[in-house]
């Protein structure tokens, strides 16, 4: 259990978590199968979710030494800004580290451009933070990467159109998410997506942090109270990250296609989301025709369900 402060998102909802299993609720869902009643616990609703991350963003500025690599971060920005000005290409070094720190994001480009450009930021300065201030605790920042690419295959895996339109509708949202935050669509800009593939890859292998909530919660919220399955949040997360890495190469073509195509995947997604089939999912253990694939106690029998149990 992590107890330092996580700006990626870990802590709001361990903080969740805890009150879930003090509550006698149960623990979340491990991720083979349904939804429980904890996950509802830990993901109470996006504004309620949003409101305890942003509280426990704040809560960083009490402890001024987990402000250092923002401040030294911030510090790299200004010198390169000022460095820019002086030469109308900047010496490889220089280059090298604008590029590692997503240093010209939102620099060109217009209003949108600033806004994504801050967007962006936010993330860099986020991921520094979560990837630095561990180690002071002694804990792993890169805990759960490594399970995390095992997990994006098997998140990717799905049979017919209804199970795979999560997984396009994330690489879609990525593109344009990518679009946004990297407006040039530039290789120079492109660390930005490398990191939120990072991200993801640990938000999958931990099976928590701030992707994780937010799907959870907004679904709840624009669902009226449902929550999606654990199987549907991995392959939105799955696509998300494909999503990002492909912007990444993408960036290396000499037009922008990453809004374009990802509007057309998230259409593609929504339709199949509406109007296709369900293959055979082995968490559902219902195959093509949406019949029971086996001779399991769910076919035999109905199952109650109640708090702490798996639906």
């Amino acid at each position: 259990e992590e107890t330092s402060a996580d700006p990626v998102g870990n802590s709001t909802a361990n903080a969740g978590l805890r009150g879930a299993e003090s509550a006698g609720q149960g623990t979340m869902a491990s991720g083979t199968g349904a939804h429980s009643t904890s996950e509802a616990a830990v993901y109470p609703g996006l504004m309620e979710y949003l409101a305890g991350y942003i509280k426990k963003s704040v809560e960083v500025l009490k402890n001024p030494k987990q402000l250092i690599p923002t401040l030294v971060l911030g510090a790299v920005w200004m010198v390169l800004s000022i460095a820019g000005s002086f030469f109308q290409r900047l010496p490889l070094p220089l280059s090298v580290l604008s590029f590692l720190t997503y240093a010209q994001g939102g620099m060109y480009g217009g209003l949108l451009a600033a806004a994504g450009g801050i967007m962006g930021k936010v993330v860099i300065a986020a991921f520094l933070n979560a990837m630095i201030v561990p180690v002071f605790s002694g804990q792993k920042p890169f805990a759960g990467v490594a399970g995390g690419i095992s997990g994006l295959f098997k998140g990717a895996a799905a049979k017919g159109a209804k199970e795979v339109s999560p997984l396009i509708k994330g690489v879609g949202a990525a593109l344009i998410l990518y679009g946004f935050m990297n407006s040039r669509q530039s290789l120079q800009e492109a660390m930005v997506g490398i990191v939120g593939v990072i991200m993801l890859l640990k938000n999958i292998g931990t099976k928590g942090g701030f992707m994780t909530g937010l799907l959870f919660s907004a679904a709840q919220t624009f669902s009226r109270g449902k929550i999606p399955s654990r199987i549907t949040v991995d392959r939105s997360l799955s696509g998300l990250t494909i999503g990002f890495a492909l912007a990444v190469g993408l960036s290396a073509l000499p037009f922008r296609p990453c809004v374009w195509v990802g509007l057309v995947l998230l259409v593609i997604g929504i339709i199949f989301g509406f109007f296709g089939k369900d293959g055979s999912d082995p968490a559902s253990g219902k195959g093509p025709s949406g019949r029971s694939g086996g001779k399991s106690a769910f076919s035999k029998k109905k199952i109650k369900t109640g708090p702490g149990t798996d639906r």
